[in-house]
C-alpha cells in the first residue's frame, strides 16, 4: 500500500510539474518573470481624456509644470499672432527604464523631454521682413521604487512611488526688422506620486501594462523677462507656486532584456 501510495504521489507531482510548465510555455518560448539582475525597458503612452487624439506621449507632472506659465504674458509682451495653446503642439515623448534589485523589488528611473518651436515670416507694412517665432520647452525626471506581487505566470502586479524634478520654458521673439522683441519664463517642480500597476507578457520578454497613480507637485515660476524696443527686463512680471494633484493614467509597452 505505501509503494502505491508513493508512486501515486510521484506521479501528482510530475503531472502538477508539467501542468505549471504547459501554463507558461507555447510555440512562441517560454514565459518568464523578470528576477534579480533584469533591466527593462519600456514606453509609455497616457490616454488623452479630454480630446486632440486617443493617445499623448506627455507625463502629467511634466504638462502640469508646463501649464502653470504664464504664457499670455509672453504673449503680449512682444504681440506675436500666435498662441501657444492652439498654434504650438506639445509633446514629450517618456522613457522609463526598471533595474530589478530582486525578484519582487525593482528601482525605476523615468524621463522625458519636451521641445518643440513654431516660426512665422512675413513682412510688415513698410515691406520689411519680420519673423515671428515661438518655442517652449523642458524635462522631467522620476526616480522611484516597485514592490512587485505574485500575480500570475505571465502577470506581475506592483505598487511604488516616484521622486520628481521637473524644468519647464517658454518663450516668444519678433522681428520686424527695426525692433526685436524678445519675452520668456521658466519654471522648476518638485513632486512625489504613489504608483500601482501591473505588467502582462503576451510573448516572451515583451510585456503590456497599464498603471495609475497619484502625486502632489510644487511648482515655481519666474517673472516674465521682456526686452527690446524699449522694453525693460521683468516687464509683466508673474510669478506662481501651486501644490496641484494629478492623476497619471498610463498604458506601457516594455521588453526584458
Amino acid at each position: 500500500m505505501k509503494k502505491i501510495i508513493l508512486s501515486l504521489t510521484v506521479a501528482a507531482a510530475a503531472l502538477l510539474a508539467t501542468e505549471s510548465n504547459a501554463q507558461i510555455s507555447n510555440d512562441k518560448g517560454t514565459f518568464t518573470k523578470p528576477v534579480a539582475g533584469n533591466v527593462l525597458v519600456e514606453l509609455q503612452v497616457t490616454p488623452n481624456i479630454i480630446g486632440g487624439g486617443v493617445f499623448n506621449l506627455n507625463d502629467p507632472f511634466l504638462v502640469n509644470l508646463g501649464a502653470g506659465l504664464n504664457t499670455a504674458g509672453i504673449e503680449g509682451a512682444t504681440g506675436t499672432a500666435q498662441d501657444f495653446d492652439t498654434d504650438l503642439a506639445a509633446f514629450a515623448p517618456s522613457l522609463k527604464g526598471r533595474y530589478f534589485l530582486s525578484d519582487a523589488s525593482a528601482l525605476r528611473v523615468q524621463l522625458g523631454f519636451l521641445s518643440a518651436s513654431r516660426t512665422l515670416k512675413g513682412e510688415n507694412g513698410a515691406g520689411d521682413a519680420t519673423k515671428d517665432r515661438i518655442s517652449r520647452g523642458g524635462f522631467n525626471l522620476a526616480i522611484g521604487y516597485e514592490k512587485h506581487f505574485e500575480g500570475a505566470e505571465r502577470l506581475s502586479t506592483y505598487a511604488g512611488a516616484d521622486l520628481l524634478f521637473g524644468m519647464a520654458s517658454a518663450k516668444s521673439k519678433f522681428d520686424d526688422g527695426t525692433d526685436e522683441l524678445e519675452a520668456k519664463q521658466s519654471g522648476i517642480g518638485f513632486g512625489l506620486r504613489a504608483v500601482t500597476g501591473f505588467d502582462y507578457y503576451f510573448i516572451p520578454k515583451v510585456y503590456i501594462g497599464g498603471e495609475l497613480g497619484l502625486g502632489l507637485s510644487y511648482n515655481s515660476y519666474g517673472v516674465v523677462k521682456a526686452s527690446g524696443g524699449g522694453l525693460e527686463d521683468g516687464v509683466d512680471k508673474s510669478s506662481n507656486f501651486t501644490l496641484t494633484p494629478f492623476v497619471i493614467p498610463a498604458i506601457r509597452l516594455g521588453y526584458n532584456f
